[in-house]
Protein backbone atom coordinates (compact mmCIF):
# COMPACT_ATOMS: atom_id res chain seq x y z
CA UNK A 1 0.00 0.00 0.00
CA UNK A 2 1.39 3.18 -0.93
CA UNK A 3 1.72 6.43 1.12
CA UNK A 4 -1.18 8.23 -0.15
CA UNK A 5 -3.60 5.11 0.20
CA UNK A 6 -2.11 4.96 3.93
CA UNK A 7 -3.25 8.34 5.07
CA UNK A 8 -6.74 7.95 3.33
CA UNK A 9 -7.38 4.91 5.35
CA UNK A 10 -5.75 7.01 8.50
CA UNK A 11 -8.57 9.47 7.36
CA UNK A 12 -11.07 7.59 7.18
CA UNK A 13 -10.55 5.83 10.61
CA UNK A 14 -9.95 9.21 11.79
CA UNK A 15 -13.63 10.20 10.80
CA UNK A 16 -14.90 6.80 11.98
CA UNK A 17 -13.64 7.06 15.52
CA UNK A 18 -15.12 11.10 15.74
CA UNK A 19 -18.21 10.13 14.63
CA UNK A 20 -18.10 6.71 17.01
CA UNK A 21 -17.59 9.36 19.97
CA UNK A 22 -19.63 11.98 18.77
CA UNK A 23 -22.69 9.93 18.41
CA UNK A 24 -22.10 8.25 22.10
CA UNK A 25 -22.32 11.31 23.23
CA UNK A 26 -24.95 13.58 21.53
CA UNK A 27 -26.97 10.60 19.92
CA UNK A 28 -27.25 10.12 16.16
CA UNK A 29 -29.83 12.81 15.15
CA UNK A 30 -28.09 15.75 17.17
CA UNK A 31 -24.53 15.07 15.03
CA UNK A 32 -23.80 16.72 11.61
CA UNK A 33 -21.18 16.05 9.22
CA UNK A 34 -19.51 18.92 9.81
CA UNK A 35 -19.10 18.34 13.44
CA UNK A 36 -17.84 14.91 12.48
CA UNK A 37 -15.38 16.82 10.44
CA UNK A 38 -14.23 19.25 12.71
CA UNK A 39 -13.79 16.61 15.43
CA UNK A 40 -11.50 14.64 13.35
CA UNK A 41 -9.33 17.76 12.24
CA UNK A 42 -10.43 17.74 8.69
CA UNK A 43 -11.98 19.83 6.16
CA UNK A 44 -15.54 19.47 5.78
CA UNK A 45 -15.69 17.97 1.80
CA UNK A 46 -13.01 15.27 3.62
CA UNK A 47 -15.68 13.64 5.06
CA UNK A 48 -17.60 13.11 1.96
CA UNK A 49 -14.95 11.42 0.10
CA UNK A 50 -15.24 8.87 2.14
CA UNK A 51 -18.81 8.82 2.97
CA UNK A 52 -21.51 9.62 0.44
CA UNK A 53 -24.43 10.87 4.03
CA UNK A 54 -24.81 10.69 6.68
CA UNK A 55 -26.39 7.38 6.94
CA UNK A 56 -23.79 5.55 4.99
CA UNK A 57 -21.33 7.08 8.01
CA UNK A 58 -23.73 5.69 10.61
CA UNK A 59 -24.59 2.00 8.86
CA UNK A 60 -20.50 1.82 9.12
CA UNK A 61 -20.52 2.39 12.74
CA UNK A 62 -23.50 0.01 13.60
CA UNK A 63 -22.17 -1.88 11.05
CA UNK A 64 -18.93 -2.48 13.24
CA UNK A 65 -20.61 -2.94 16.09
CA UNK A 66 -22.21 -5.92 14.60
CA UNK A 67 -19.55 -7.32 13.73
CA UNK A 68 -17.45 -6.96 17.07
CA UNK A 69 -20.54 -8.34 19.08
CA UNK A 70 -20.89 -11.34 16.79
CA UNK A 71 -17.51 -12.40 16.60
CA UNK A 72 -16.95 -11.83 20.47
CA UNK A 73 -20.46 -13.29 20.77
CA UNK A 74 -19.44 -16.21 18.98
CA UNK A 75 -16.26 -17.04 21.08
CA UNK A 76 -17.95 -16.13 24.53
CA UNK A 77 -21.08 -19.02 23.13
CA UNK A 78 -17.89 -21.59 22.07
CA UNK A 79 -16.06 -21.02 25.51
CA UNK A 80 -19.09 -21.38 28.07
CA UNK A 81 -21.11 -24.19 26.47
CA UNK A 82 -24.57 -24.29 28.95
CA UNK A 83 -23.71 -21.59 31.75
CA UNK A 84 -26.34 -19.15 30.96
CA UNK A 85 -25.78 -16.90 34.05
CA UNK A 86 -21.87 -16.07 33.07
CA UNK A 87 -23.37 -15.64 29.13
CA UNK A 88 -25.80 -13.28 30.27
CA UNK A 89 -23.19 -11.40 32.74
CA UNK A 90 -20.87 -11.35 29.61
CA UNK A 91 -23.25 -9.67 27.18
CA UNK A 92 -23.72 -6.81 29.86
CA UNK A 93 -19.63 -6.66 30.28
CA UNK A 94 -20.00 -6.73 25.98
CA UNK A 95 -22.47 -4.08 25.70
CA UNK A 96 -20.20 -1.83 28.44
CA UNK A 97 -17.81 -1.17 26.60
CA UNK A 98 -20.54 0.63 24.14
CA UNK A 99 -23.15 1.31 26.66
CA UNK A 100 -23.68 5.26 25.65
CA UNK A 101 -23.87 4.47 22.13
CA UNK A 102 -25.65 1.74 22.04
CA UNK A 103 -28.29 3.63 24.21
CA UNK A 104 -28.59 6.41 21.67
CA UNK A 105 -28.93 3.37 18.69
CA UNK A 106 -32.07 1.56 20.98
CA UNK A 107 -33.30 5.03 21.57
CA UNK A 108 -33.40 6.51 17.73
CA UNK A 109 -33.64 3.27 15.80
CA UNK A 110 -36.90 4.09 14.32
CA UNK A 111 -35.52 7.12 13.21
CA UNK A 112 -32.14 5.99 11.32
CA UNK A 113 -33.09 4.72 7.71
CA UNK A 114 -33.91 1.55 6.80
CA UNK A 115 -30.84 0.23 6.05
CA UNK A 116 -28.98 1.18 9.92
CA UNK A 117 -32.21 -0.37 10.92
CA UNK A 118 -31.94 -3.83 9.40
CA UNK A 119 -28.00 -3.63 10.49
CA UNK A 120 -29.19 -3.25 13.75
CA UNK A 121 -32.05 -6.68 13.36
CA UNK A 122 -29.21 -8.22 12.08
CA UNK A 123 -26.70 -7.82 15.01
CA UNK A 124 -29.68 -8.55 17.58
CA UNK A 125 -30.55 -11.49 15.64
CA UNK A 126 -26.58 -13.01 15.62
CA UNK A 127 -26.71 -12.37 19.10
CA UNK A 128 -29.84 -14.09 20.23
CA UNK A 129 -28.60 -16.72 18.03
CA UNK A 130 -25.62 -17.27 20.30
CA UNK A 131 -26.96 -16.37 23.72
CA UNK A 132 -29.86 -18.65 22.86
CA UNK A 133 -27.33 -21.52 22.03
CA UNK A 134 -26.04 -21.79 25.55
CA UNK A 135 -29.65 -21.28 27.00
CA UNK A 136 -30.38 -24.39 25.21
CA UNK A 137 -27.99 -26.51 26.37
CA UNK A 138 -29.04 -25.44 30.06
CA UNK A 139 -32.81 -26.12 29.33
CA UNK A 140 -31.86 -29.71 28.08
CA UNK A 141 -30.07 -30.31 31.07
CA UNK A 142 -33.08 -28.87 32.95
CA UNK A 143 -31.53 -26.14 34.59
CA UNK A 144 -33.47 -23.83 33.22
CA UNK A 145 -37.26 -23.71 31.82
CA UNK A 146 -38.09 -24.74 28.43
CA UNK A 147 -38.89 -21.16 26.26
CA UNK A 148 -39.08 -20.56 22.46
CA UNK A 149 -35.99 -18.34 21.33
CA UNK A 150 -37.65 -15.55 20.61
CA UNK A 151 -39.50 -15.19 24.02
CA UNK A 152 -36.43 -15.87 25.94
CA UNK A 153 -33.77 -13.17 24.04
CA UNK A 154 -36.79 -10.64 24.04
CA UNK A 155 -37.60 -11.06 27.33
CA UNK A 156 -33.63 -10.15 28.27
CA UNK A 157 -33.15 -7.80 26.06
CA UNK A 158 -35.96 -5.88 27.00
CA UNK A 159 -35.11 -5.82 30.63
CA UNK A 160 -31.73 -4.51 29.60
CA UNK A 161 -33.29 -1.88 27.02
CA UNK A 162 -35.62 -0.47 29.54
CA UNK A 163 -32.72 -0.32 31.70
CA UNK A 164 -30.45 1.55 29.50
CA UNK A 165 -32.92 3.62 28.31
CA UNK A 166 -34.21 4.54 31.50
CA UNK A 167 -30.36 5.59 32.62
CA UNK A 168 -31.54 9.04 33.78
CA UNK A 169 -33.91 7.12 36.63
CA UNK A 170 -31.54 4.17 37.70
CA UNK A 171 -28.22 5.87 37.27
CA UNK A 172 -27.74 9.33 36.52
CA UNK A 173 -24.06 9.38 36.35
CA UNK A 174 -22.21 6.40 35.28
CA UNK A 175 -23.10 3.04 33.80
CA UNK A 176 -26.70 1.70 34.32
CA UNK A 177 -25.09 -1.42 33.39
CA UNK A 178 -22.16 -1.36 35.86
CA UNK A 179 -24.45 -0.44 38.78
CA UNK A 180 -27.16 -3.30 38.21
CA UNK A 181 -24.87 -5.77 36.12
CA UNK A 182 -25.97 -8.97 38.90
CA UNK A 183 -29.46 -7.48 39.88
CA UNK A 184 -30.24 -8.20 35.88
CA UNK A 185 -28.63 -11.34 35.72
CA UNK A 186 -30.11 -12.12 39.13
CA UNK A 187 -34.08 -11.06 38.19
CA UNK A 188 -33.64 -12.92 34.93
CA UNK A 189 -32.22 -16.18 36.11
CA UNK A 190 -34.99 -15.90 38.66
CA UNK A 191 -37.69 -15.97 35.83
CA UNK A 192 -36.09 -19.02 33.85
CA UNK A 193 -35.07 -21.09 36.23
CA UNK A 194 -36.36 -24.15 37.43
Amino acid sequence: MNKRAIQKQETRSKLIQSAHHLYAEHGFLAVTMEQIAQHAGVAKGTIFTHFQSQDELICTIIQQLREQFGNQVYQQMRAVKDDIRFMLTWHIELLQEHEALYRHLIIERTLLSESAQLIYLEMQSIVSNYIFLVAQQAMEQHRIKKMEPYLFFNTWIGLLHYYIANQDLFQPAGSVLTTHADELVAHFYSLIKI
